[in-house]
C-alpha cells in the first residue's frame, strides 16, 4: 500500500485513483495512532509479538498493519524481523512537541465518520452530518464524551500549534497591554503571545469543561502572575476592557448568525482603540487547490460553519460592528486578519 505509486498508465481516472489509495494509507495511519503504535516503538525497534503484547492487540493483524506502513516514513523495517519508527514516525507520539497523532485519532473517530458520511448534510440541509451519525451537534457531543473530547481539544492543540504559532511571530504585539484568547482551549496562542511580550497581560476564556485543564498549562508555564482562565460562554460575553481580543479557529466553527454574535460579544468588550484578530485559514477566490477547501468540508459536514474569503470576513465583521484593516499572511496557511471597532 504505497499512495506514491504511480497508477496513471494511460488511463484517465489515475489521479483520481491515487486519491483513494492515499486514503486507505491515510486510515491506517489512524489506526497506528488510535492505539499508541508508535509511542510503543520509542524505545527502539520490536518484533510483532513483542509489540502485540506491548499494545495488547493481535500479534497477526499487527504484523500486517507495521507492513502496509513501511514506506509512510512512520515506519520502517529494522532487520531480524523487527520495526522501528520512521522519520516521521516519532511526530505522531503522544510524547514529542508538535506530535499530530491527536490529530489523527481525531480524524479516526467521529469526526471521520460525519466526513466519511458527509453527502447527508446535501440531502438533509439544516444539520450536519455528524449530528445525523451520533445524534448531537460536536460540541454538546464532544462535552458529553469526554475521552472523545479529550482528543479533540489536544488535536486543536496540534493545529495550534502546528500552522497557528508561526503567524503569532508574523503579527506585532508589542503595542498591546492585555490579550483576551476567545475560545483559546488550552491557551497556546495567549501563552505564546505573552512569552513573546513580557509587559503583556492575558486572559483565556473557553467553556467550564475545557478551563480547568488551561489553568494547568497556564501554571506550567510560568505565567500564573500574568495570565487567567476563565470559564464562560461567548454567545453570552466576553472578558471587557481588554485592548486586543484574539479568535483562533474559532469563527470558522460557526454559521454567519452565530459567529457574528460572538464578534458582537467581543465589540462589547473591546476598548475602543482596540483590535480584533481573527487566526483563520482564509478562503481564496480561485480555483486552484488550498486548504480552506478541505477543511470547508469539515465545517460543512461536521461542525455549523465555513471557511471564508476575506470579503466574507469583512461582511461580517462590518454586521458585527468592527472595519478590516489588513490581513496579515504567515508562512502557514493562516493569516491573521486585524480588525477595528467603528
Amino acid at each position: 500500500m504505497n499512495a506514491g505509486h504511480d497508477l496513471h498508465g494511460d488511463s484517465g481516472p489515475g489521479p483520481l485513483i491515487e486519491r483513494i489509495f492515499a486514503f486507505m494509507e491515510t486510515t491506517a495511519l489512524m489506526a497506528a495512532a488510535k492505539i499508541g503504535l508508535p509511542d510503543a516503538l520509542a524505545g527502539g525497534p520490536l518484533g510483532p509479538g513483542e509489540l502485540a503484547a506491548k499494545l495488547g492487540v493481535g500479534e497477526r493483524p499487527l504484523a500486517r498493519l507495521l507492513r502496509d506502513l513501511t514506506g509512510t516514513g512512520v515506519i520502517e523495517t529494522a532487520g531480524s524481523g523487527r520495526y522501528a519508527l520512521g522519520e516521521l514516525g516519532r511526530f505522531l507520539r503522544s510524547d514529542v512537541p508538535g506530535s499530530a497523532r491527536a490529530f489523527y485519532q481525531m480524524f479516526g473517530g467521529p469526526l471521520g465518520q460525519g466526513m466519511i458520511g458527509g453527502e447527508a448534510s446535501l440531502v438533509n440541509p439544516g444539520t450536519t452530518a455528524f449530528e445525523q451519525i451520533t445524534g448531537a451537534p460536536i460540541f454538546d457531543y464532544m462535552a458529553g464524551h469526554p475521552a472523545d473530547g479529550k482528543v479533540f481539544n489536544s488535536a486543536m492543540v496540534s493545529i495550534g500549534s502546528a500552522i497557528g504559532t508561526p503567524p503569532i511571530r508574523a503579527y506585532d504585539f508589542s503595542g498591546f497591554s492585555e490579550i483576551v484568547d476567545v475560545g483559546g482551549g488550552h491557551g497556546q496562542l495567549a501563552r505564546e503571545v505573552l512569552t513573546l511580550n513580557p509587559g503583556m497581560k492575558g486572559i483565556v476564556y473557553d467553556r467550564p469543561n475545557v478551563i480547568l485543564e488551561t489553568q494547568v498549562e497556564i501554571e506550567r508555564a510560568g505565567l500564573a502572575d500574568r495570565c487567567q482562565a476563565v470559564a464562560g460562554d461567548f454567545f453570552e460575553s466576553v472578558p471587557a476592557g481588554a485592548d486586543c481580543y484574539a479568535l483562533r479557529l474559532v469563527i470558522h466553527d460557526w454559521n454567519d448568525d452565530e459567529a457574528e454574535t460572538i464578534l458582537q460579544r467581543c465589540r462589547e468588550g473591546i476598548t475602543i482603540d482596540g483590535r480584533l484578530l481573527i487566526f483563520e485559514i482564509v478562503l481564496p477566490e480561485e480555483d486552484a487547490g488550498h486548504p480552506a477547501k478541505g477543511m470547508d468540508w469539515v465545517m460543512l459536514s461536521c461542525v455549523t460553519g465555513q471557511e471564508r474569503t476575506e470579503a466574507e470576513y469583512a461582511a461580517l465583521l462590518e454586521r458585527a460592528g468592527f472595519r478590516l484593516t489588513r490581513v496579515v499572511p504567515s508562512p502557514t496557511p493562516m493569516s491573521v486578519l486585524e480588525a477595528a471597532p467603528v
